[in-house]
């Protein structure tokens, strides 16, 4: 809500659509996810359509809490995070961990001490869990 509510001021934008019309309404949260894709939301650089949407759920969250309506179910909004969804650049895979860099690490580790027991123990975590 931070987000939404910093970037309203700075446009000179009423936070909570008290008497703004709808398309009005709408063109606002247009510019406000453009402006979330080009330049971030305090991040300095552009972020993925899922924050976006995150952002946007969040606002949401809150109007309907106060009893405002945010229309984000609005067919032009939709279909902008669409098109943004599109450019975004696919996200890196991170290699998975093999069996043979855990047995490496199984071999190197002095099991006598306490702390490398613990660390062995969240190495096997992580390979099995995640």
């Amino acid at each position: 809500m931070n987000k939404w509510t910093v970037w309203a001021s700075r446009q000179g934008v009423p936070a909570w659509y008290i008497g703004v019309p709808s398309a009005v309404q709408v063109q606002h949260i247009s510019d406000f996810i453009l402006h979330g894709f080009q330049f971030g939301f305090g991040s300095g650089g552009p972020i993925h359509s899922d924050s976006i949407m995150s952002v946007l759920q969040g606002v949401r969250h809150f109007f309907a809490a106060s009893g405002f309506e945010f229309p984000l179910a609005h067919p032009h909004i939709r279909m902008l995070l669409k098109g943004i969804s599109r450019l975004d650049t696919p996200r890196r895979r991170k290699a998975p961990v093999s069996l043979d860099m855990l047995e490496a690490c199984f071999h190197s580790m002095a099991f006598a001490d306490p702390f490398e027991q613990a660390l062995w123990g969240v190495l096997c975590l992580a390979f099995f869990l995640c």
